[in-house]
């Protein structure tokens, strides 16, 4: 009985798209470049030739998390010329995620239109790290501490300023019920 369990979870867990796919590392044109699962890709900004790598790779819609400050207005003219959507959902590393861009980003990956996505922020680790954690977690079903292990994985340090914003962003989606709420909305439309 256990290992049929086992068997139909994995199944659903696949064919909702949330199969875990692994670490595969980068190129330096696409560093820290990992799937997250057949919706999703991740990593560090990309150089330009990166971002032709992507195009080879399928990708449809990129999103960077980078502030204002790091962002370049190139990334998205390189994406557009490409033929790639580019969303950029500035993120700070000493501030947790406000909802409305949690929402935005929910409702960018789980939009079948887009997939697949790749998102980055600088080094494709933290404010990448939290948000995948926090995707993993409301949309794939992990628990918090397996996202939030997972994210350590990839090189996630929560510990910037004085307080871990971060880490709490990913310790407290038990009480962003709207986050969820959202991702069972999303998954169960038609297009997705």
């Amino acid at each position: 009985m256990k290992k049929l369990v086992i068997t139909l979870l994995s199944g659903l867990l696949f064919f909702t798209g949330c199969a875990y796919l692994g670490l595969t590392g980068g190129t330096s044109d696409l560093p820290n470049f990992h799937p997250v699962d057949i919706r999703l890709y991740r990593g560090a900004a990309p150089s330009p030739q990166g971002f032709e790598q992507l195009r080879s790779r399928g990708i449809k819609t990129i999103i960077s998390f980078k502030n204002n400050e790091e962002h370049s207005p190139e990334e998205k003219d390189i994406s557009a010329g490409l033929g790639m959507k580019f969303h950029h959902l500035p993120l700070s590393l000493y501030e947790k995620p406000a909802d409305e861009t949690v929402l935005k980003f929910l409702e960018i990956v789980l939009n079948k239109d887009n997939r697949p996505v790749f998102l980055y922020c600088a080094n494709g680790k933290d404010r990448t790290g939290a948000m995948i954690a926090m995707y993993r977690v409301v949309a794939c079903g992990l628990t918090i501490k397996q996202g939030y292990k997972e994210a350590k994985k990839y090189g996630f340090w929560p510990y910037y300023g004085n307080t871990p914003e971060l880490k709490d962003f990913i310790h407290q989606l038990k009480d962003k019920t709207i986050y969820f709420e959202k991702a069972r909305e999303l998954l169960n439309e038609k297009n997705n």
